[in-house]
């Protein structure tokens, strides 16, 4: 089993955990396994753990190797279906250890919807907000106990077309970390996560990735250096690798939705974010960190 996860947020940068696989002491396969998907499943099959386990598709390891999982699908869902993911994790892998790659929801967003332009049924996904923005509008955080579970959106089958709602929902909603994270805390406390920032992978990567070294007890290895043909950071030492030239492309041309109204939906959840982040031991207060919430300030 796996003694460190990544669990997301997916379009934050969680490809250069590719980057890991070159550390002598960490193993590592880029394909998400989706394993704690279907937690009810697991959970009843549990007794059957040679079963289940057969179904989990990961390299391995031997045990003074640490054995890393990405899947960032695993914070996606209601707050149920959180809470059962993480504690069949805790059950499956006791003492497992969690990333979380954190960005500016914003251009997660953005990301995430250009990424998709490709398949038909996302090409004029900016309806997504503007269909809603009545919704966003007039939505009161402080009356939002479990903000993900809440119907915040008018029902119907698509926004559009080419849009299908639950999944249009879920794109946007992905952008509230705060009240995941909460959730996420509950299973495995603050000393067993570790939360990286996505934009300081691009512009610092050796402190981010220094921080996942020192978090999971493995010597310093991983080196970057910036390629003047490649707008993204590569791995120097002990290997040279740089990541795919698709990563961080643009897939199409799309109209960006209305910022003003996204920024105002996600206001409140990322100053929560904020203050949360302090009370975490790993936090480094002294590093240039998660600057891109400090625009979320009144």
């Amino acid at each position: 089993m796996p003694n460190l996860i990544a669990v997301g947020f997916a379009k934050c940068g969680t490809g250069s955990l590719s980057f890991l696989d070159c550390h002598s002491q960490i193993v590592f396969r880029f394909v998400e396994s989706y394993f704690f998907m279907n937690a009810r499943k697991l959970k009843n099959d549990k007794l059957n753990v040679k079963n289940a386990l057969s179904l989990y598709n990961l390299p391995k390891a031997r045990k003074s190797e640490v054995l890393l999982e990405k899947t960032p699908a695993y914070m996606n869902g209601k707050a149920t279906n959180l809470k059962d993911r993480f504690q069949l994790m805790e059950e499956f892998s006791p003492g497992v250890k969690i990333l979380v790659l954190l960005c500016d929801p914003l251009h997660r967003l953005w990301s995430h919807m250009k990424m998709n332009r490709k398949e038909s049924h996302f090409l004029e996904m900016a309806n997504l907000t503007e269909n809603w923005l009545p919704e966003m509008k007039n939505f009161n955080y402080k009356s939002a106990e479990n903000i993900i579970d809440l119907p915040i959106f008018k029902n119907g089958e698509k926004v559009n077309r080419f849009i299908p709602f639950g999944y249009a929902k879920k794109v946007l909603l992905m952008g509230f970390y705060y009240s995941r994270l909460k959730i996420l805390i509950e299973t495995f406390g603050r000393d067993r996560v570790l939360l990286l920032d996505g934009d300081n992978l691009i512009s610092d990567p050796d402190t981010e990735f220094g921080l996942v070294e020192e978090f999971v007890g493995v010597r310093k290895e991983l080196s970057f250096e910036f390629a003047t043909r490649y707008p993204y950071p590569c791995l120097d030492e002990p290997v040279p690798m740089c990541l795919p030239d698709t990563k961080g492309t643009t897939h199409g041309t799309t109209k960006q939705p209305n910022s003003t109204e996204l920024f105002n939906f996600y206001k409140k959840e990322m100053q929560m974010l904020k203050s949360f982040l302090k009370s975490f031991p790993n936090y480094k207060n002294d590093l240039k960190r998660f600057l891109w919430l400090d625009k979320y300030d009144d």
